[in-house]
């Protein structure tokens, strides 16, 4: 079951992905924080929303199981020169 799990909902994630999800979760945008107000606690149309969530070797910002949906938020942290080396080196590993 869990291994069902794992290859449905989070498609072969490995364990670094899993931790990065988890200092991300720590650490959302305002952006981000504002959305997961909205998205938690199954508030849109009793839907499920994951944070940070890990799918294979992305972390998708929102993601929805049951519709397969992802939602991701960008902000200004994303044109920043580091960070735009930093999710282009996270793709490649």
């Amino acid at each position: 079951m869990k291994n069902d799990l794992n290859n449905s909902m989070f498609y072969g994630a490995k364990p670094h992905i899993f931790e990065k999800a988890k200092e991300l979760r720590n650490n959302m945008t305002e952006a981000e924080k504002l959305l997961w107000g909205k998205l938690q606690k199954n508030k849109i149309m009793g839907l499920r929303f994951k944070a940070q969530h890990p799918i294979d070797i992305f972390i998708a910002d929102f993601y929805c199981h049951k519709l397969k949906l992802v939602i991701e938020v960008d902000g200004g942290i994303h044109n920043l020169p580091e960070n735009k080396e930093y999710e282009l080196d996270e793709l490649m590993n």
